[in-house]
């Protein structure tokens, strides 16, 4: 049974892509930041907080779904991205600490979440081992797991992106462009962009990619790690490695690293016929 959205008529294919077209037009034509989205007295509601939260909570929602859709149980699902993404975020304002120690005044600012200053990457790596050790200790099917965390990582990162360009936090480096904000690249903008793409074409892509276990989510993170690198080139900061930023040498390590352990499977199964579904 077909469980997801494929090209298989014009109509389908024509919708999807003008969805992309005027999504694309969206992103670089509204110029418009709004920081505070709203407010309910002295209380701001930040867009980037919020959409933040509810690219969370659109990716979970997705997982579940699609773990139904794929005979899964996930009846603790919730609970364990929770615990999963409180450890990202200790991981990604860990790692900020741990690249930009010279910014804290002591070790307990480290704890003061609401003050930002976190790094995405660390989050990524951190919420990743918690979700997957949790996999393993409940003993459910991992690489299936995280095939369908592959497709919903990208449509609840873009809608966080967004959140970044209202938020007017673009990071980019000068330049005069129609992708610009103030004169200066809208990095956001343009990984937003990517993001949606991605989204798409794993999701009707699934039904041929899920035989081979493990090949979604490998994927994902691959073609994410180079875009991303690819990306940073238009992002300002400092450089630390051959011209190349803090994100740019860790997404091209975890790239390579996870190219190789895909590969290192893949002919574990050819050569021994084991299942890996488990592993």
């Amino acid at each position: 049974m077909t469980i997801l959205p494929r090209l298989d008529s014009i109509g389908q294919s024509e919708g999807i892509i003008r969805t992309f077209y005027f999504y694309c037009l969206f992103i670089i034509f509204y110029k418009a930041m709004h920081p505070i989205l709203f407010k309910i007295g002295s209380l701001n509601f930040y867009t980037h907080g919020l959409l933040a939260g509810v690219g969370i909570a659109a990716a979970a929602i997705l997982l579940y779904f699609l773990a139904k859709k794929e005979k899964l149980d996930p009846a603790h699902l919730y609970d364990w991205l929770l615990l999963s993404i409180f450890l990202g975020l200790i991981g990604a304002k860990l790692t900020y600490f741990l690249l930009y120690h010279d910014q804290f005044s002591s070790f307990w600012e480290l704890f003061q979440i609401w003050r930002g200053g976190m790094v995405s990457y660390g989050g990524f790596v951190f919420g990743g081992l918690a979700f997957f050790l949790i996999l393993r200790l409940v003993r459910q099917p991992i690489l299936r797991w995280l095939d369908l965390a592959a497709i919903a990582f990208p449509l609840g990162l873009m809608l966080g992106r967004i959140g970044n360009i209202f938020a007017g936090d673009i990071e980019g480096i000068p330049l005069d462009s129609i992708l610009s904000i103030n004169g200066f690249l809208s990095v956001p903008s343009i990984e937003s962009i990517f993001l949606l793409l991605l989204f798409v074409l794993l999701l009707v892509n699934y039904d041929k990619l899920k035989k081979d276990e493990g090949l979604i989510f490998f994927t994902m993170t691959i073609v994410y790690a180079f875009a991303r690198f690819l990306i940073d080139f238009g992002r300002a900061g400092e450089r630390v490695l051959l011209n190349l930023s803090t994100g740019q040498v860790f997404g091209l390590f975890l790239a390579v690293s996870a190219f190789i352990y895909y590969y290192f499977i893949i002919k574990r199964k050819e050569k021994y016929g084991f299942k890996t579904g488990n592993n």
